[in-house]
């Protein structure tokens, strides 16, 4: 396996320095701020629970990060899914909390929001039910909702509305999601409810992982509407996973649109074992 990843970022990287001239851009490198996780659920309400993130928040910056990236999503932000509005207040009072305590250390904030895992172990959330009972319409309001709650309350620099569109359809049991078409259309309801808000200095994109099969639609897709950048998540760096983030690199310059990846870990599995292993048995 070691043999196989290695030859695969070797090569890449020769693909690299053959068309970089040797400039650098301002890239904001950024850590995902896991202590925050919308995925932990009602561990977020314990008593310890900012000190946890005030602590990873001051070692990310002591190691350099000048931006950090977190994980909001659906249907955390949503009035209907919780008990009590004072349960969803506590939330909602929680990641203010965290997005003003970013802020106050010069750290950029980069917020995904996508849908909660129902499955494969990466969440405390008991969401399948929930999202059993929404029709596809009622989910996508749902998720303008959980976007412009975020974008007004939090202010993040960076705001990344969709994913992994194959991942949101397996997740949520809405196949449509994970199809070009479904998760345009989700877009659009998305954008069309950001565009009533104005948050100076928050950019929005969407994006996929490089290892989607129709990459090339949904960028072409994607790039077609409102977003500010494209996001590309990289996992798999075998086939041709890691040049296809070129391809989309320069695609998305084509439409004046910046590219940003909230997620890129190497994923350690031999090039016979891609597919044949949940996720979260390789994590």
């Amino acid at each position: 396996m070691h043999a196989e990843l290695y030859t695969a970022l070797t090569g890449f990287r020769c693909t690299i320095l053959q068309g970089w001239d040797g400039s650098r851009a301002p890239v904001a490198f950024s850590a995902n701020l896991i202590s925050a996780s919308s995925s932990r659920a009602s561990e977020l309400l314990a008593p310890d629970a900012v000190d946890s993130v005030l602590l990873e928040l001051d070692s990310l910056k002591a190691l350099g990060a000048r931006a950090v990236t977190l994980q909001i999503s659906f249907p955390v932000h949503y009035r209907p899914f919780h008990a009590s509005d004072a349960e969803y207040q506590q939330y909602l009072d929680f990641y203010k909390r965290v997005a003003d305590e970013t802020r106050a250390r010069g750290i950029q904030l980069i917020v995904e929001t996508q849908a909660i895992f129902s499955n494969g172990g990466f969440s405390s959330w008991n969401v399948k039910p929930f999202y059993s009972s929404l029709t596809l319409a009622e989910y996508q309001t749902g998720r303008m909702v959980v976007a412009r709650t975020i974008a007004t309350q939090l202010r993040p620099n960076y705001l990344s509305v969709i994913q992994e569109p194959d991942t949101e359809g397996v997740q949520t049991g809405k196949s449509e999601l994970g199809t070009v078409a479904g998760s345009r259309k989700l877009l659009d309801v998305i954008l069309n409810g950001l565009s009533t808000v104005s948050v100076p200095g928050m950019s929005v994109g969407a994006g996929f992982g490089t290892w989607q099969r129709d990459y090339r639609l949904y960028a072409e897709s994607f790039v077609a509407t409102g977003i500010g950048f494209l996001d590309l998540h990289i996992y798999p760096v075998s086939r041709d996973f890691l040049t296809r983030a070129l391809e989309l690199s320069d695609l998305a310059a084509t439409f004046g649109k910046r590219v940003a990846m909230s997620e890129a870990w190497l994923y350690k599995v031999r090039e016979s074992e891609l597919g044949g292993h949940a996720p979260f048995i390789v994590f």
